[in-house]
């Protein structure tokens, strides 16, 4: 029986209302014309996003002609997307609930699969191989993947155990915990809501780039780049960011 992962619930109606103070509309611009420029997209590409959420990335895309497929383990986020996309007459977007590790398309389908916002690492190590497998499968010859993430060795450099922080006017309390023999970092956010404490537990793998790369070279990709930034910027022990994009 497969596991249960704390994220099904992660990203919930909750994570939803919270968001847009994290992935908001600068922050969005910025990764927009980013993907745009490094992958070098022409007009109509077909884009597979893993870890949609509900389209944040891929609805820009979608606007400038391009045909997305959004995958997501999350119902509410899918749900979401769906609404939002109707709304706006969107008919180039397909959305599919999926766990990534689950997801099944035809062989080289895609001329582009991006992964966007720390969206890998929240089930094991093996299940996300599995994934990345069937990304090089999906595909076409010479397609490309990006990965944005987590730098993990910024991130530990930086920990804090404790944490004060707002979303919004919200205030909210973080424990964090890194575990460095699974590589799992687990943070627990808590607030109080009606009067009543709510929490949100946040649990992944965090990866270094060597490690990533070393899975990608593994499983076949080639000419595979590594950035701190969206700029081409060196990757470094001060870079909050990683950006990946390998070939097939």
């Amino acid at each position: 029986m497969k596991e249960e992962y704390p994220w099904k619930t992660f990203f919930g109606e909750k994570y939803l209302n919270f968001s847009p103070y994290i992935l908001n509309k600068t922050r969005t611009v910025e990764e927009i014309e980013g993907i745009k420029k490094l992958l070098c997209m022409s007009e109509k590409s077909v884009i597979l996003d893993l870890g949609s959420g509900n389209g944040r990335i891929a609805m820009p895309l979608a606007k400038e002609g391009h045909n997305l497929f959004c995958l997501d383990g999350s119902k509410t986020a899918i749900e979401s997307g769906k609404t939002i996309s109707a709304q706006q007459n969107m008919n180039n977007i397909n959305w599919i609930l999926s766990e990534m590790a689950d997801m099944s398309f035809n062989n080289d389908m895609f001329d582009f699969i991006i992964n966007i916002s720390t969206a890998l690492g929240y089930v094991s190590e093996y299940e996300d191989r599995i994934a990345l497998k069937k990304v090089f499968k999906y595909l076409k010859q010479g397609g490309k993947l990006l990965i944005e993430t987590e730098n993990r060795d910024y991130k530990i450099k930086n920990f804090n155990p404790k944490l004060w922080n707002f979303m919004g006017d919200q205030p909210v309390f973080s424990t964090r915990h890194f575990n460095s023999v699974s590589g799992r970092w687990k943070e627990v956010t808590m607030w109080y809501e009606k009067d009543k404490m709510e929490e949100a537990v946040l649990d992944i793998r965090l990866y270094t780039a060597t490690e990533l790369r070393g899975i990608l070279q593994s499983i076949g990709f080639k000419n595979i780049e590594i950035y701190g930034g969206w700029n081409n910027e060196k990757l470094t022990i001060d870079s909050p960011r990683m950006l990946i994009i390998a070939d097939k």
